[in-house]
């Protein structure tokens, strides 16, 4: 595995996001209990509330190399994005904390 993107944001509502750049369609929370929700072009991750200060969102690509170069922590989504173009951000859309990443 290979970090593709480390960022530090404000978590306000308490979640922060992975999505396609181009995408502005945002799967919805079911009973606001889960960890993550996700649907084809986001996936939106549940975080301590945003009065407890700043959490780090790290992105992590599956690679050759089947070993990280470091411990990648708690797997909190695995799946795939139905991506529209080579660009997502991450980030809290609410409080404008949004970067760019390019994929490889």
């Amino acid at each position: 595995m290979k970090r593709l993107a480390s960022l530090a944001v404000i978590p306000y509502g308490a979640q922060v996001e992975l999505r396609d750049a181009a995408s502005k369609d945002y799967p919805q929370w079911r009973t606001g209990t889960e960890a993550v929700v996700s649907n084809a072009s986001a996936i939106i991750v549940a975080t301590r509330p945003d009065t407890e200060g700043r959490v780090v969102i790290d992105v992590w690509v599956k690679s050759s190399n089947s070993q990280p170069s470091e411990d990648p922590g708690a797997l909190i989504y695995e799946g795939a994005l139905d991506l529209t173009s080579d660009e997502l951000v991450i980030g809290n859309t609410v409080g404008n904390e949004l970067k760019s990443l390019s994929l490889p």
